[in-house]
């Protein structure tokens, strides 16, 4: 009698533990442990362009965790997919600073930097470069990649040759839209900054938007050749401050005190 006192105590408090509530049940943690390692976040630049998704890496530092404690197999428990993916993340960013695997990162920036994003609406086009093509060096005290040089980069701007060259080709190549806008990130020290370059055709005009959000434009009316040629000076440094505004400004203000807001671009998550 006492033997079965015993067991349905036992039983109360561990029989029905393997009932997952379903709010905290994950029926496919293998799928929501890929999706992670590979939607940006641990990879460089923090953009899922740059993730290796080969199969069978981005399963092994999943499965570390699964033969530690779970004996090969996925848990169900929310709680415990998560800790899965956590420790997964970590092994994941590690793997990328092997050199074979780094070279692998810095051909994903040169693909994706000449056949970039483009998101088209009836007035408008963007094209998000995404980071400039440069040496990348791994950085084991931050299991991060950094970028340490690009050729495509002088001081603190995009080189004003490739600079030409590129807002030359997609202005001509979308010769039909009111607004070509182009970003391209650049390496800073040991961080990536955004630039957006935006021709309005409407005024003639480049509005250029920093990684702050900052506004600096041109004077109106400048010639697209003069884009092309790199003869209009487009360095951030040099422009004239404007202010963000879906109002247009006085008509007869060259430069214009008033630029407007740069939406986001889609395909863009940023650094």
């Amino acid at each position: 009698m006492r033997w079965c006192w015993l067991l349905a105590i036992a039983c109360s408090a561990g029989c029905g533990s393997r009932e997952i509530p379903p709010e905290e049940r994950v029926d496919d943690g293998w799928d929501l442990a890929r999706k992670a390692l590979t939607g940006g976040e641990a990879c460089f630049a923090g953009r899922p362009e740059y993730c290796i998704t080969e199969p069978s890496f981005v399963d092994a530092p999943i499965r570390v965790r699964l033969d530690e404690l779970y004996g090969g197999e996925m848990p169900k428990r929310r709680a415990h997919v998560e800790a899965t993916i956590r420790n997964a993340a970590i092994l994941y960013k590690k793997a990328l600073l092997k050199p074979e695997n780094v070279a692998i990162v810095s051909e994903l920036v040169k693909e994706h930097y000449w056949n970039p994003a483009v998101v088209e609406s009836s007035d408008q086009v963007s094209i998000d470069l995404g980071v400039v093509p440069g040496v990348l060096e791994p950085r084991a005290t931050s299991s991060s990649l950094l970028m340490v040089s690009s050729e495509y980069v002088r001081g603190a701007e995009w080189d004003a040759k490739e600079r030409a060259i590129r807002l030359g080709e997609y202005l001509q190549k979308y010769a039909e839209k009111p607004i070509v806008r182009v970003a391209v990130t650049i390496p800073l020290g040991d961080r990536l900054e955004t630039f957006s370059y935006r021709f309005l055709r409407a005024d003639g005009r480049v509005v250029v938007t920093n990684a702050a959000g900052e506004l600096r434009t041109t004077k109106k009316n400048v010639s697209e050749q003069s884009i092309r040629s790199g003869e209009l000076h487009l360095d951030f440094a040099d422009l004239t401050t404007c202010r963000a505004s879906r109002s247009p400004g006085p008509k007869d203000q060259d430069p214009p005190h008033v630029c407007p807001p740069d939406d986001l671009h889609p395909a863009s998550k940023g650094p």
